[in-house]
């Protein structure tokens, strides 16, 4: 019971770790548009950050799917 609550613990950590990451990529997209439009970087800065947001969604919905994998196991 205690290594699946410890396990529970960590998946928590982990998806609001996930979703800092995500916070910082949407935050990230905003300035490289700004920078974009002024003419400062290429246009491949924003997509190769849109990619990486979707790639940091994906992680976000992994993490939350572990987490409540966890739930359940420490539920049981």
């Amino acid at each position: 019971a205690m290594q699946a609550y410890v396990e529970w613990v960590a998946a928590g950590k982990a998806l609001k770790v996930m979703e800092n990451l995500l916070s910082l990529a949407e935050k990230r997209q905003s300035a490289f548009t700004t920078r974009a439009s002024k003419g400062d970087i290429a246009d491949i800065f924003l997509t190769e950050n849109s990619q990486n947001i979707a790639k940091r969604k994906a992680e976000v919905i992994d993490a939350r799917r572990n987490l409540e994998n966890k739930a359940a196991k420490l539920s049981l």
